[in-house]
């Protein structure tokens, strides 16, 4: 499985590098469209929550949180008090933000590696300043359906955890010490992060864009452009979904939710070693299909 893996990025990357030496204007315009897709829809939604709920964290604010949450987490999810309190900044915060605040609990030995596995899911909701501002009121026009969007992405995430709490997973009711990291410590992590999943936009932002203009996928309609470019780069598919139609908003739930490749790898990059990938791949497909089931169920027939 190992061997097929590498091949398949070898000759993946090697496509790449192929489209680049073939067109490389038109490639270094794509790159660059996925810059400036990171900096206006990405950028403003994840580095300010990015910074917040590490200062916090470093501040002690998760001790106070692990107590409100602990009852909750405790019953739905059955992990522990910490991790209740991770999965509501992840909610307020939105990927990676989640996958980076569990990476940082289980270096410090607050959370293990077998809930870090359970919790890994969990921590990976869609933003909500994401999903109604960039998505809802910037792609589709509709601060509606932005809010159906949201519905749709946390009551699939929430499901996933319900369904799935019958895995082993450990819960450490112990309260996670205060860090030592200073401001300028969490600042320099913080850009760090976001720059590291600028990258990720940009380069599979290009790589759908490539992809799309293949002569016998260029002739697709927009929908079935966008479910391929989605399944690449979450951002660029819902932009090419971006039109007010129930299958189009129930495939956008399905792709905030799943990810993408892009979003996968980026909270795979902050999660390994200490969580396995393809049981948290198999539960973010679920969570995805989950989506667009409330989406399309939630959404009105006439937008």
């Amino acid at each position: 499985m190992n061997s097929i893996a590498k091949g398949g990025t070898v000759l993946l990357l090697s496509a790449f590098l192929l489209a680049f030496f073939i067109a490389p204007a038109r490639c270094c315009e794509l790159f660059f469209d996925g810059v400036a897709l990171w900096a206006t829809a990405v950028l403003p939604a994840v580095f300010p929550f990015l910074f917040a709920t590490a200062m916090l964290t470093n501040l002690g604010a998760s001790r106070k949180l692990s107590a409100l949450c602990a009852p909750i987490a405790k019953k739905a999810f059955r992990v522990s008090a910490l991790g209740g309190s991770l999965f509501a900044l992840s909610v307020l915060s939105g990927y990676p933000v989640g996958s980076r605040l569990l990476a940082d609990s289980v270096a410090r030995g607050d959370i293990s590696q077998t809930e870090a596995q359970k919790l890994a899911p969990l921590l990976s909701s869609c933003g909500p300043l994401f999903l109604l501002g960039s998505v809802g009121a910037g792609l589709f026009r509709s601060r509606a359906i932005g809010a159906v969007l949201l519905l749709s992405n946390f009551l699939a995430v929430s499901a996933s955890g319900v369904l799935l709490r019958f895995r082993k997973g450990g819960q450490s009711d112990a309260p996670p010490p205060l860090s030592a990291s200073s401001l300028s410590e969490t600042l320099l992590s913080s850009v760090l992060t976001v720059l590291t999943v600028g990258a990720y936009i940009a380069l599979f932002s290009a790589a759908a864009g490539i992809l799309l203009e293949l002569p016998f996928l260029s002739r697709l309609p927009e929908t079935a452009k966008g479910a391929i470019a989605g399944l690449v780069e979450m951002t660029t598919g819902c932009r090419l979904l971006a039109s007010p139609c129930r299958l189009n908003v129930a495939l956008c739930a399905f792709f905030v939710t799943f990810g993408g490749a892009c979003v996968l790898l980026q909270q795979l990059t902050f999660l390994s070693p200490p969580v396995r990938a393809l049981p948290f791949l198999g539960a973010k497909l679920l969570q995805g299909v989950l989506a667009f089931l409330f989406a399309f169920l939630i959404c009105p027939y006439h937008l």
